[in-house]
């Protein structure tokens, strides 16, 4: 009877130990990845306004925490899981001001590779408005090699209101001085050389073309545009070749308004696009088309 088991008796031997060790906790059952959505504002948005009631960065943590169970901490938690992507030159996770919104692309999306790394077992959500969402694609598509599995991390991204499309070097010029002035409140001299970042964001621009180019293996990327934005023309801020689209035709209160954030600042918009992110779930329109 010994003879007839004996080559079985190895194996049931290896099996015995590994249910041993399992119920030892020596072999712990793979964990579930935490969520985490990223938030990228868009060129001269400083971390010094995140708080400010009026402005979407806010409202849109809210929804998150409130509507989709997200835990918000301060920027570089361990447990945090609304990360606010930062521009400084020091790290994602440090304060910075507006003008450091102007470095080159590849130097700025290089720190969505550094939060990748700070948050290993992680899926991602990523959420980019203006100059935000081409460095989110700029990113996950120069990056992504040298990480390994980015891309593969990454479950949905909404671009809103952003030049996917580039920017002629026309309208670069016109935004570069209209923006700066304002916005950023910087006034170079009139010999100084432009800021890096409008030159990759035109149409023949570096990472202009890296988007165009890279093959998205069916990630989820969907385009959201307002045809009353006038900061960025809403043709300009779809790519349909490349991804879904969806067109809103609304736009805030008020004659002086440049529209350019209303589709993250009224909240009704907002929850819709955060559930498109979340849940891949909502009224994605595409093409294009009138919202009533």
């Amino acid at each position: 009877m010994i003879t007839i088991f004996r080559p079985y008796i190895q194996t049931m031997l290896s099996l015995a130990s590994f249910a041993g060790l399992i119920a030892c906790g020596a072999l712990e059952p793979e964990q579930p990845a935490t969520k985490r959505v990223i938030v990228i504002q868009g060129v001269c948005s400083s971390s010094e306004i995140f708080e400010q009631p009026g402005h979407w960065t806010t409202s849109v943590k809210s929804i998150l925490a409130n509507r989709f169970d997200l835990i918000d901490l301060p920027t570089g938690d361990p447990d945090d899981q609304i990360i606010e992507f930062g521009y400084s030159a020091s790290g994602w996770d440090q304060d910075y001001l507006p003008s450091e919104t102007l470095r080159s692309i590849p130097d700025t999306s290089r720190a969505l590779l550094d939060i990748y790394s700070a948050y290993p077992n992680s899926e991602f959500f990523v959420l980019g408005h203006s100059l935000g969402g081409v460095i989110a694609l700029d990113g996950l598509a120069r990056y992504s090699d040298i990480d390994n599995e980015m891309l593969e991390q990454t479950s949905r991204v909404i671009t809103v209101s952003s030049p996917v499309q580039g920017l002629t070097e026309a309208n670069a010029n016109v935004a570069r001085i209209s923006i700066e002035l304002l916005a950023c409140r910087q006034f170079p001299g009139a010999n100084s050389e432009p800021s890096a970042v409008w030159s990759d964001i035109q149409d023949s621009g570096q990472s202009i073309s890296l988007i165009h180019d890279t093959d998205w293996n069916g990630n989820r990327v969907v385009n959201f545009a307002n045809k009353r934005d006038r900061v960025v023309n809403w043709q300009t801020a779809i790519l349909e070749s490349h991804f879904s689209v969806s067109c809103f035709d609304t736009g805030r209160q008020g004659f002086l308004s440049a529209n350019h954030d209303t589709l993250l600042a009224d909240p009704e918009i907002a929850i819709e696009l955060m559930d498109v992110l979340i849940n891949d779930e909502g009224s994605v329109r595409s093409p294009c088309s009138h919202r009533n």
